[in-house]
Formats: C-alpha cells, structure tokens, sequence
C-alpha cells in the first residue's frame, strides 16, 4: 500500500510539474500562431496595397495625355502669355478686331485651392463675329467664365457697316 501511495504521489507530482512547464509554453504557442495568423494578414494586405498601387501607376502612365489635357482645364500657374496668345489668336482666327486687352490675377482667398484671372476684352466687330469668338472661347481647352459683356454701337463706323465695341469681362483659373 506504501508503494501505492507514493507511485500515487509521484505520479500526480509528475502531472503538476508536466502541466506546470507544459501550459505556458502551450499559451507561448497559441500567442505566436496569433501572431503569425495577424502577420501574414498584414502581408497579405501590403501586397494587395502594393499591386493597386501598380495598377494606379499603370492607369496613370497610360492616361497622361488626358491628364496633360486637364492641365489645361485647370493648370498648375497663371500663364498670363498662354492666356494672352489663346485671346488673340482666337480673335485673328474670328476675323473680330482686338482693341484693348487687361489681366489681373487676385491673390486666392478663403484658403482657395485655385488663383482667379480677371480679364477685360475690348473687341470690335459685327455681331456674327462676336458670337463666333464667344464660341471658340467656350471651345476652348482652358475654362473661362465669362461674367459680362457690354456692346455698344461703334460711332465711328459707318452705319451700314454694323461694327459694335464689344467689352467681355471673364475669369480663368489656375491651381494656387
């Protein structure tokens, strides 16, 4: 019976001391799955953010002359002679006669992403060359607003020649 007892004792001395080791490196374990599971999630989302960034890259490269087409929608600076040759080259190609042209730039307000280009077109002409250079200006790639447009009748001209003063105030933008 003594041998009973201490084989008894000796083997639940042995459980505790196996459980005792054995259950930390068990949760040591199940820590570092977790952590190997989380890892390769996360490597697996880097990858995933790697390969859109490549398609984005390609779908960039492939479409920059759409992009450099925007950029004239909207570009990065005033480029007051690039406003100033598309007006007069427009009014050439109009046959309307350019007297007087003015472009000021404000600075942006109210943290504006973008710079306002005020500009002041004095132009004689019929009315049917008026509206064809009014038509190429809407053509055109950059935007301009136009925000007001005065025709008076030109004096000097004779009567049957149907010429007006025509003065067009209009906004272009950049990017601030």
């Amino acid at each position: 019976m003594n041998k009973d007892i201490i084989a008894s004792i000796i083997f639940g001395a042995s459980c505790f001391i196996f459980f005792w080791l054995a259950v930390p490196v068990y949760d040591n374990i199940l820590d570092i799955k977790s952590a190997t599971a989380d890892m390769q999630s996360l490597l697996s989302e880097r990858t995933t953010l790697r390969q859109n960034v490549s398609n984005l890259m390609q779908q960039y490269e492939s479409r920059s002359a759409e992009i450099a087409k925007l950029m004239m929608f909207l570009p990065n600076q005033s480029r007051l002679d690039q406003i100033i040759e598309t007006l007069q080259s427009t009014a050439g190609s109009t046959g309307i006669q350019m007297k007087d042209m003015s472009l000021a730039s404000q600075p942006s307000t109210n943290n504006s992403p973008y710079v306002v280009t005020n500009i002041k077109i004095e132009v004689s002409g019929n009315y049917d060359l008026m509206v064809n250079y009014m038509k190429q200006l809407e053509q055109s790639l950059r935007i301009y607003d136009v925000t007001e447009i005065s025709i008076a009748r030109n004096q000097q001209a004779p009567l049957a020649a149907n010429l007006f003063n025509i003065e067009i105030k209009a906004n272009t933008y950049s990017l601030n």
